[in-house]
């Protein structure tokens, strides 16, 4: 069937349009940018930030609790007829400010308790954000592996210049993996995800990142979901890789044919741990125990600091909030690595565009590296 055909007759709405035009936006190109957003160590520096910063998310949550803190303290100064003047430590012999301060000896015991799992809980957030990281450089790197020995491999003629046939073949792998790279990012993220569907298939086409016949191939293929489109494009390039041989369009034999199938291998394995992993980023039950430890702790804490502290206890609310909830929070972000679920306004998400585009340029970048040599080569030989 000619999908590419029944794609131009649906009417898409204009949203539908301009929010594939401006992911497609994004990818295209060869400009690489900041993966992740920059810092400079400078202490002015960085106090002067605040968009994307855990401050920007925790202070409306830092404002509510020492609002009610606030309402706490005048409604205990009002049930006590407090005979103390404002800012002194409270009266301990009254019988509520004692109780309180009993109270805090418990506090104390929760909050090393939620000290403690906290920041254990952040360490394991940055470990598996780190490792998503790693896995998408380690892509790059292994399809630069292709790139490279493709183009140092490619048949040449008695100047030194690739083949015809060598040339088409560089050139037909180049854009197979920019499709593939474009593709697998599409089938993880969920920002990205639009280019999987009716109006992103006319999108690849219209751009020449995928032609007609090849949209048509994909979307025929009634079995296979568009999120495993990639897995066919990288089947093609083994394919072509296999073919570039028995042509005689790529040279050095057996050897070099097994190099590049084992660089395609390991592809596969390292593109496939990303669903793995983010598919077992943090059990349940342990995000949910650090949620109610932090809000358990959060809540309890005017109770506790108040005997201690008197009206001083609104600001050390207001401070334990920042960095209780701020830490809460900086671990949500971390797990959530691809930005899918949209929180904390994509503040640590690893900006996948960047990778997208540093890949394009890397698909040529090899070709045209060993297209002309400074030293006669000669003939190549098969």
């Amino acid at each position: 069937k000619d999908r590419v055909r029944e794609y131009q007759s649906i009417p898409f709405t204009q949203k539908e349009i301009d929010d594939v035009s401006a992911v497609m936006h994004e990818v295209s190109g060869t400009v690489g940018g900041n993966i992740i957003r920059p810092f400079q160590p400078e202490r002015l520096w960085l106090w002067r930030c605040w968009s994307g910063t855990v401050l920007q998310q925790t202070l409306p949550s830092v404002a509510i609790n020492m609002g009610a803190t606030m309402l706490l303290v005048v409604w205990i100064r009002r049930l006590t007829g407090a005979s103390w003047p404002v800012g002194l430590k409270p009266n301990a012999s009254h019988p509520l400010i004692a109780r309180l301060a009993l109270f805090d000896d418990v506090w104390k015991y929760l909050m090393t308790l939620t000290t403690f799992i906290l920041t254990f809980f952040l360490g394991e957030a940055f470990a598996l954000w780190k490792r998503v990281y790693t896995v998408g450089r380690q892509i790059q790197g292994r399809l630069n592996d292709v790139s490279l020995m493709l183009a140092t491999h490619a048949k040449r003629d008695e100047y030194g210049r690739y083949t015809p046939q060598a040339h088409e073949l560089l050139e037909s792998v180049s854009t197979n993996i920019r499709a593939f790279h474009l593709l697998l990012w599409a089938s993880c993220s969920k920002h990205y995800s639009c280019i999987l569907t009716e109006q992103g298939s006319l999108q690849l086409v219209h751009r020449g990142i995928l032609t007609r016949t090849q949209v048509n191939t994909l979307a025929n293929m009634e079995l296979l979901p568009p999120t495993q489109w990639h897995c066919v494009l990288l089947e093609w390039i083994m394919i072509q890789l296999q073919d570039g041989f028995h042509l005689g369009a790529l040279q050095g034999g057996a050897p070099v044919q097994l190099v590049l199938l084992e660089k395609c291998c390991e592809l596969r394995g390292t593109f496939g741990s990303i669903g793995d992993v983010l598919a077992g980023r943090m059990p349940l039950a342990y995000t949910h125990l650090v949620q109610i430890l932090v809000d358990s702790l959060l809540f309890c804490a005017p109770f506790a600091l108040y005997a201690e502290l008197g009206e001083f206890s609104i600001v050390s609310v207001g401070i334990l909030t920042l960095f209780y909830s701020g830490l809460l929070d900086l671990s949500k972000v971390l797990l959530d690595p691809l930005d899918n679920e949209d929180y904390c306004q994509g503040s640590i998400k690893i900006d996948l565009s960047v990778l997208i585009r540093e890949t394009n340029a890397a698909s040529n970048r090899w070709k045209i590296g060993a297209e002309t040599l400074p030293f006669s080569n000669g003939p190549s030989r098969s």
